[in-house]
């Protein structure tokens, strides 16, 4: 059976202090952002400063990455949906994972998270049918798991936080994305954002502008993801 996480004993690599350059959070983004990657209030995020609620974090907060140590936000991002947007669009809804369903204490609190978020899974079983031994599945694949459900709520408020560049990083002590911004994650933005998001990375201009953005690991299709879990 795939692992879905690691204790974070394991991976705490330390990083050079960094002198950070002034850049721009944005707290009011248009309600496409809520079909992406997102965490929910609540979420205890590991920082250089220790754990910090998700909301709470700022342009500039350095957070605890897989793979690059201690990282700056560059961007972050909030919006509260409810009411009729919630009715007439299940996909705005969240994935609740609870407390231990991805693993032994894992998460260790009960998280929430937009339906898009995606969640890194390690084992064997990735090696063999993906050839990595981390993959990235989002959360509404993982429904199947004992503990994991849709969410049916009045209303949620969604919180990304970004960095330089697509990173794994600690989540109610569970590894798990950074918000990843592509081309169709952000076509529905107001203008203003986009020029804000092309301010922060002035080196990706026109319609291709997020496209040598990678992705941290292998992202897992909804059937790849089925046959993994199986």
């Amino acid at each position: 059976m795939a692992v879905l996480s690691e204790g974070p004993g394991q991976i705490y690599a330390s990083a050079a202090e960094a002198p950070l350059t002034p850049l721009i959070a944005i707290r009011e983004p248009d309600p496409a952002m809520c079909t992406v990657p997102c965490f929910t209030p609540g979420t205890s995020i590991c920082t250089s400063k220790g754990l910090c609620l998700v909301e709470n974090l700022e342009v500039g907060d350095r957070v605890l990455t897989r793979d690059n140590g201690f990282k700056p936000i560059v961007w972050t991002g909030i919006k509260r949906v409810e009411g009729t947007q919630l009715k007439e669009n299940s996909a705005l809804q969240p994935i609740f994972i609870q407390r231990g369903s991805l693993g032994e204490d894992c998460p260790n609190r009960d998280i929430m998270v937009s339906r898009q978020h995606r969640m890194l899974v390690t084992g064997a079983q990735c090696e063999l049918f993906f050839g990595s031994n981390e993959v990235l599945v989002k959360a509404h694949n993982l429904v199947s798991k004992p503990g994991v459900s849709e969410g049916q709520i009045a209303g949620v408020t969604y919180v990304h936080i970004m960095f330089d560049e697509h990173e794994i990083v600690l989540a109610n002590d569970v590894w798990t994305e950074s918000f990843q911004p592509d081309d169709s994650s952000v076509t529905g933005f107001d203008e203003i954002y986009i020029e804000e998001l092309n301010l922060i990375f002035p080196e990706l201009p026109g319609e291709s502008r997020f496209a040598h953005y990678g992705a941290a690991r292998l992202m897992l299709k909804s059937h790849e993801a089925a046959v993994l879990l199986a």
